[in-house]
């Protein structure tokens, strides 16, 4: 005889599954410095931040210190009642639906259980210690004190026989590795650097002693200028432009998939000294994707799962509005390089300008032969 009264069963998620599943994605010391630049640089100033003096970016640093027995990484930014909710309920998206912010907290932070099984919080007067291992409703011890700014304390996992790295398939950390993480973290705030918002300092410490640090400062017009403490500048030229209508037009089409924060600027940079070396697409942090012309360029791109390419193809998929999206914001910096192609020699030299239009045609050239995305001929199309 058959039952038409239903019943209810619970249905959870393996946690540590989740974890271990999303670090796939997630691997390296690098993608693990972005993804805390990248939420530092979305957090609003701290009300003890030094204010900004006339002519200067306000003082907001990031500072990574590897020390012996953990990672610590603190800025000055604060951090609000909505992202500790953020870290109660991860993959919500609700910083995606925030505007002004590049990443979605919560997500990115899965990156720092690379490194530990324990991680812990210092802001807002809150000292937080997180336990992926434990029931859902003690992972997070809390007590309250005195902070200032956003600190995050990362105990290395050095333990081979921790249950928490073998559940995440991960090695235990090495002591022998802590100098190489070190000098990884130094290179990676140097790419890191070119497109933050608010962020105008970034440090590599061992042991509390300096070991590289890159601060951001506006020069005359256009420039920007990145300086580190060898007294080693490089000098980048801006130009910033949209793709309003086509962005409208996409979200017209796909109203439920394209948030309405995704913003449809696009920037460039191009170092006034000349260069051969490529360019790199940056979704407001560097990503893997990079092209031959010696520029970079960051808009609020849809990247790949991993979150370290950006993916062109794939119109007619279920997916296709975010190659879509894509392709108009590159179709909107090769207009703008036209747009602006005008002033350049007088900032990059006409050699700088003679290799950019040489690397156009080039970059065309493999596009049309599949070795790139077809997109990227939009480059020399546009300066044609």
């Amino acid at each position: 005889m058959t039952n038409d009264n239903f019943t209810y069963k619970p249905q959870d998620v393996n946690y540590l599954g989740f974890l271990e599943a999303q670090l796939r994605d997630l691997q390296g010391i690098a993608t693990l410095a972005y993804e805390l630049i990248q939420n530092a640089d979305d957090a609003p100033p701290d009300a003890g931040s030094p204010p900004a003096t006339a002519g200067s970016l306000p003082i907001n640093r990031l500072t990574f210190d590897v020390t012996d027995d953990a990672l610590l990484v603190e800025n000055d930014g604060l951090f609000r009642p909505v992202d500790f909710a953020r870290l109660q309920n991860i993959a919500s998206g609700g910083k995606r639906e925030e505007a002004g912010t590049i990443g979605a907290f919560g997500l990115g932070f899965i990156a720092v259980y690379q490194v530990t099984d324990a991680p812990e919080i210092y802001a807002s007067g809150r000292h937080w210690r997180l336990n992926p291992a434990a029931p859902p409703d003690q992972r997070i011890q809390e007590r309250r004190l005195p902070t200032t700014g956003t600190r995050f304390r990362l105990p290395w996992a050095f333990d081979p026989a921790s249950p928490i790295r073998r559940t995440l398939r991960l090695p235990a950390i090495r002591p022998g590795q802590l100098d190489e993480f070190a000098a990884s973290l130094a290179a990676a705030i140097e790419t890191a650097a070119l497109f933050l918002r608010q962020l105008t300092r970034l440090e590599v410490k061992r042991n509390g002693h300096l070991l590289r640090h890159i601060e951001r400062q506006s020069g005359p017009g256009r420039e920007l200028i990145l300086r580190d403490n060898n007294g080693q500048t490089q000098h980048w030229l801006r130009f910033q432009g949209d793709f309003n209508a086509a962005a409208a037009a996409l979200r017209a089409a796909h109203p439920w998939q394209i948030e309405t924060a995704r913003h449809s600027d696009v920037q460039l940079a191009i170092p006034t000294d000349p260069s051969s070396r490529p360019g790199r697409l940056y979704a407001g942090l560097p990503t893997a994707t990079t092209l031959p012309l010696p520029l970079h360029i960051n808009a609020d791109f849809f990247p790949t799962t991993d979150r370290k390419r950006i993916h062109f193809a794939g119109e007619q998929s279920a997916g296709g509005y975010q190659a879509a999206w894509n392709q108009a914001a590159m179709t909107a910096a090769a207009q703008l390089l036209a747009h602006n192609l005008g002033g350049l020699p007088g900032r990059v030299g006409h050699m700088g300008l003679w290799q950019l239009l040489q690397k156009a045609a080039e970059t065309a050239q493999m596009a049309n032969q599949g070795d790139l995305p077809q997109i990227f001929a939009a480059f020399w199309q546009a300066l044609q």
